[in-house]
């Protein structure tokens, strides 16, 4: 199932709000690219 880009973001603003998860970390689970995590 195909996420939308909106709910992408949202899902990764969450994840970012996470103390502890880096971006690079983040991209890795998610296997979304570092520069959209890191401007998300």
């Amino acid at each position: 199932m195909e996420m939308t880009k909106a709910d992408r973001n949202e899902l990764v603003r969450q994840l970012k709000l996470i103390e502890g998860l880096s971006i690079r970390q983040i991209s890795r689970l998610t296997g979304v690219s570092f520069n959209i995590v890191k401007r998300a």
